[in-house]
């Protein structure tokens, strides 16, 4: 295993979590809670000395954090992922709104009266979480967004009555899977939505605009559609090795608003394929189910490594691999790849410690959740 020097910084552990996002105007749009915060965005911004006429990439985006931090900055920044609920969700925290026009639209919104429309939803955690009232509620709202001509409204709009849909299920996302709570209550869709819209409008008006630019693709970290020698500074964090719940707590959206096909996680799927061979050709005595993440990982560095213009750096968030019989130190194994791919390892700062456990009971070691700081010469 390389021997890289690991600097402790549980001081900045919580700014590696979405916990400081909750009270932040537009950050808190769409809950993921593996994301991490703005304030971790803006120290890296601020470390790296990246500076307004730079930009930046996340190429494992999610929900948009780190572009919606640079265009705080005044940054220009591109964000990619293949999910299509990410590619949504960071599309509408980072556009540029006509407040009036949005109020406009939700009057319209909620004039017409309730026509019960014809619903059958071929999913059964669908029909577990929401009873026949909520969802032809969810259905009739969704339907009527779906007319809106201006595709920044209807986003908008649809966003909002995303999040309002999941307060009024009984959903409840535990983990690796969702749960229903019957014994829930929640208040109708339509006063959610109300409120939700009117708190995402005084977000809008609290936070004034920006002018740095923020493009999203929906495209994979592995072959990106971005200018080799192009961008001054990488911010990401790729999926953690071992962590599949991404593909399935988000399928209630991806039903009712994606039409039940394509990835339905918020980030990017790395490590899809199994049937690859070992990247480090044996050399660490590595679990066969990690071979895939490796191998996409590797190919990402590569991008990575491509697209950025020679002098900058890229700070890649990421934990280790929780296995029954061992912890991956992919913190490690990253910085080996990225130094093989022509990077300088500067530092990796360990932001987080969490215990790795066999069926939840016995302890396997410690798993590192760190920052990498990688230059490209």
């Amino acid at each position: 295993m390389p021997d890289y020097k690991l600097t402790y910084r549980l001081d900045l552990g919580t700014l590696a979590t979405f916990l400081p996002n909750k009270r932040v105007p537009i950050y808190n749009w769409y809950y993921y809670k593996e994301s991490f915060s703005r304030d971790l965005v803006f120290y890296i911004i601020d470390s790296f000395g990246i500076k307004a006429g730079d930009k930046v990439l996340d190429p494992f985006c999610g929900i948009g954090t780190t572009l919606l931090a640079c265009r705080e900055k005044c940054i220009d920044s591109i964000g990619s992922d293949v999910s299509e609920i990410a590619v949504f969700a960071s599309r509408a925290k980072t556009r540029i709104y006509g407040i009036e026009n949005l109020r406009e639209e939700a009057r319209n919104l909620f004039k017409d009266k309730f026509v019960s429309p014809c619903v059958k939803i071929d999913s059964g955690v669908v029909n577990r979480c929401f009873s026949k009232f909520s969802l032809e509620r969810v259905i009739s709202f969704r339907d009527k967004i779906a007319k809106i001509e201006d595709e920044t409204v209807r986003d908008f709009m649809m966003l909002a009555l995303m999040v309002s849909a999941m307060e009024t299920s009984s959903a409840k996302k535990t983990g690796r899977s969702i749960r229903s709570q019957k014994n829930q209550s929640a208040p109708p869709l339509k006063f959610l939505l109300k409120r939700r819209i009117k708190n995402m409008l005084r977000d809008l008006k609290k936070t004034g605009s920006f002018n740095a630019r923020a493009e999203v693709m929906q495209t994979s970290a592995t072959v990106l559609n971005v200018d080799s020698n192009s961008v001054d500074a990488i911010i990401t964090s790729p999926p953690y090795l071992g962590k599949t719940e991404y593909a399935q707590i988000y399928s209630i959206e991806q039903v009712l608003f994606f039409g039940g096909c394509g990835r339905p996680h918020v980030k990017s799927f790395i490590g899809e394929q199994e049937e690859v061979s070992d990247i480090f050709c044996g050399k660490h005595d590595l679990p066969k189910k990690s071979f895939g993440y490796f191998h996409d990982m590797n190919l990402a560095i590569l991008e990575m490594h491509r697209v950025l213009k020679s002098g900058g750096k890229a700070a890649i968030i990421v934990g280790e691999g929780c296995f029954p019989d061992k912890v991956v130190a992919s913190d490690i194994l990253l910085a080996e790849l990225a130094e093989n791919a022509g990077f300088i390892v500067r530092e990796i700062l360990v932001l987080n410690e969490r215990w790795c456990m066999r069926e939840r009971t016995e302890k396997v070691g410690k798993l590192r959740e760190s920052l990498i700081v990688l230059e490209k010469q």
